[in-house]
């Protein structure tokens, strides 16, 4: 839907075409699996989860 490269999903980039489906990923990866947030982060490029 979105079109976005997988590697983008863990880039450090921020475009709102990226960050906007990451988000949503890490939201489906927070609602389906018992994966802690900061798990979650880490595995979406170490991200934080606090922002």
């Amino acid at each position: 839907f979105y079109n976005i490269k997988v590697a983008d999903m863990y880039s450090k980039k921020r475009p709102a075409n990226i960050a906007r489906p990451r988000q949503i990923a890490m939201y489906l990866a927070k609602e389906l699996t018992q994966k802690s947030l900061p798990e979650i982060g880490e595995l979406f490029g170490g991200r934080d989860h606090t922002t």
